[in-house]
């Protein structure tokens, strides 16, 4: 290196000289450490091949082989001996189910010959119409895995939870309704011994308030239930919508309660009910209820702030801030 110039001019030629050196010092390390992992990987796959090569040389000795080629010899002389050996066993099978006096219709070794012939014909294209298949079954097994990984077979299987779904979900509606058809048949049975006028009078007036003076008259016949709208539209039980249908049984359960409450005097316990209700019906239920607490002990128990609004505060209690003793 050659210092010319002033003296900052030399400096400055020192520390890129100094620079430079510094740079090739760094790559050489580098190219250092990537020599040793290279070293070190080739000494791994050196010792990687030498043991494969050791447990390839333990199972030949173990099968008294010289080395693969007579491994591969060997393999090939015990599948053609595993081909000749099921073919065999097939002949065999065959010879057994045939009967001997069939032989008595060949006169001769041309017959048998010319049979054979026949056979053998029938045979190949037996094998042909086999290979045949199997190539379609192959065909159709692709044709399967690239349906399957489709996004129409996705689309497919998405459709067919959601159909799933909305039949389970049909099916709990329609159970629902059902057994709710035959509580109401089951209650009109027990109401009928000698309480039946009483019940129906209380129903009648507690499902007009439920429903807001929509129906007006409830109906109890051999087999169903029938109400009436203040349009005089009779509607079967099962026509009902849900919601109205449930509103039909508060009615029939606080009527049942109200006249039973006359012989035995009981509190009305209701844990949360109404919770199918929207909110123009729970306001009804709770008008109902205010009717009833005046001749019956009712506790409600909820956890919805908006049905604790709808009773007086001197009337409610909040449990979580009773102190437990």
């Amino acid at each position: 290196m050659q210092l010319t110039g002033s003296q900052s001019e030399k400096i400055a030629a020192i520390q890129q000289y100094l620079s430079a050196r510094h740079d090739e010092t760094q790559q050489q390390q580098l190219a250092l450490q990537q020599q040793q992992h290279s070293e070190q990987r080739v000494a791994d796959l050196t010792n990687q091949s030498k043991r494969v090569s050791q447990q390839l040389t333990t199972f030949l000795t173990a099968r008294h082989l010289k080395d693969s080629e007579a491994f591969q010899a060997a393999y090939e002389t015990s599948q053609s001996f595993q081909q000749h050996r099921a073919h065999i066993d097939l002949i065999k099978n065959q010879l057994e189910r045939v009967d001997s006096d069939l032989f008595k219709r060949y006169p001769d070794q041309a017959a048998i010959t010319k049979a054979k012939a026949t056979l053998t014909s029938q045979l190949a294209k037996t094998r042909a119409d086999q290979a045949a298949q199997l190539k379609q079954h192959s065909q159709l097994t692709y044709d399967m895995q690239q349906l399957a990984s489709s996004d129409t077979y996705q689309h497919l299987l998405q459709r067919q939870a959601a159909l799933e779904a909305e039949i389970t979900e049909m099916t709990d509606t329609w159970l629902s309704k059902t057994l709710l058809i035959k509580w109401i048949d089951q209650t009109l049975i027990h109401a009928s011994q000698g309480r039946q006028p009483q019940i129906m009078a209380a129903a009648t007036d507690y499902f007009a308030v439920l429903t807001g003076q929509r129906f007006h008259k409830i109906t109890f016949t051999d087999t169903t239930v029938t109400v009436e709208d203040t349009a005089q539209t009779t509607y079967d039980v099962g026509e009902l919508s849900q919601g109205t249908a449930e509103q039909l049984y508060v009615a029939l359960r606080f009527a049942f309660t109200k006249v039973m409450a006359d012989d035995i005097e009981l509190p009305i316990i209701i844990d949360d009910s109404f919770v199918n209700f929207d909110r123009d019906r729970t306001a009804n239920a709770f008008a109902l209820l205010k009717q009833l607490q005046q001749t019956t002990q009712i506790l409600y128990f909820t956890a919805d702030r908006y049905n604790r609004d709808l009773v007086a505060p001197e009337q409610c209690l909040n449990l979580a801030q009773v102190a437990v003793k």
